[in-house]
């Protein structure tokens, strides 16, 4: 097994889109919560190597009273006027990377709460595979895309006998492409020290694309998307 820890970074001043959302009433509960008892419950994840990354008392009393180890992060990095040097600003919001003692490192992030405990286990699994190297969560898509000129940016995949299809919009002869989906992120310390704070080369397989389902890769940015996730959240638990 490879040496990780995980780490979840949570505020709830700084967001601009939907402040607080962190601890907004959810479901009965709230986003940093459920991420963290997911966390708590995954086989192949030491709860001694969970923190929460955080600088107010409201997320802090919630990693407390689930036992996970605390990460006391600097105010400052929570303040999003604070990027005239986007370095030194990096450096202040991942201090965690240079202060806490690992090989790699796991982010999730508290903003998906549709992820599910197996996806993250099967993350970790798919990471301790001897060729991987790093991670990261993507969903397959099989659409048509276009730039801003109207120039299409699909690639076809079928036979050239069935290539007249692609121009009918038959999406079943698209090549899929994979969206990030900004839910789990594994990095090499190493590397983050090395490139500029950088998690991935972004060459072949740097970092291994790990396909999630589109509904577990739900964002939560805007208030519209919070009702909508929450609404889906409370069905899924309904039916268990």
């Amino acid at each position: 097994m490879k040496s990780l820890t995980c780490v979840v970074q949570a505020r709830i001043s700084g967001g601009t889109r939907l402040p607080g959302k962190m601890i907004r009433p959810f479901a009965g509960t709230n986003l940093v919560q459920i991420l963290l008892e997911k966390l708590v419950s995954c086989d192949n994840l030491s709860q001694d190597k969970i923190y929460l990354s955080a600088c107010e008392k409201e997320i802090i009393e919630i990693g407390d009273a689930l036992g996970v180890n605390i990460y006391h992060r600097d105010p400052e990095s929570i303040n999003e006027d604070n990027r005239s040097d986007p370095l030194k600003h990096m450096r202040n919001v991942y201090s965690w990377v240079y202060d806490l003692d690992d090989e790699f490192f796991i982010m999730i992030n508290p903003c998906n709460p549709l992820l599910s405990i197996d996806s993250i286990e099967r993350a970790i699994e798919t990471f301790n595979k001897p060729d991987v190297h790093s991670l990261f969560s993507v969903v397959k898509r099989k659409n048509y895309f276009f730039d801003n000129d109207s120039n299409i940016l699909s690639l076809y995949e079928g036979s050239q006998c069935e290539r007249e299809y692609f121009y009918h919009f038959g999406t079943q002869w698209v090549k899929p492409i994979y969206e990030a989906a900004h839910s789990i992120y594994i990095f090499s310390t190493e590397f983050f020290k090395a490139h500029n704070m950088h998690r991935f080369s972004f060459s072949k397989n740097d970092p291994f694309l790990f396909e999630i389902p589109p509904m577990e890769a739900f964002d939560i940015d805007e208030l519209w998307q919070f009702e909508l996730a929450e609404a889906m959240y409370i069905k899924n638990h309904s039916c268990k």
